[in-house]
């Protein structure tokens, strides 16, 4: 979803904020998973497009949020993934 996200291009699209990939044929596959947590599958997609979307519109080089989801895909450790999380440009 990363590789697809855009960011807004003006005022008018951040105020109708139309997601794209978190819709029910996108998440079918994940369903069961519902039955887990606190939230849903939708809920969390959700948030997961509007935080890159958020990404990509404050600078098309901006990448700390792909750099911590691609931290939890690979299973590295809480230390790592915190680390990816707070990076200030050193």
């Amino acid at each position: 979803m990363w590789g697809r996200a855009e960011p807004f291009r003006n005022k008018e699209e951040q105020q109708r904020c139309e997601l794209k990939y978190t819709n029910p044929d996108n998440l079918k596959e994940f369903e069961k998973l519902n039955q887990y947590g606190e939230h849903s599958v939708e809920f969390i997609g959700r948030i997961l497009e509007l935080i890159m979307i958020q990404e990509k519109t404050g600078s098309a080089k901006a990448h700390m949020f792909k750099g911590v989801l691609e931290a939890i895909y690979n299973d590295e450790d809480i230390f790592s993934i915190v680390s990816r999380a707070t990076f200030k440009g050193r």
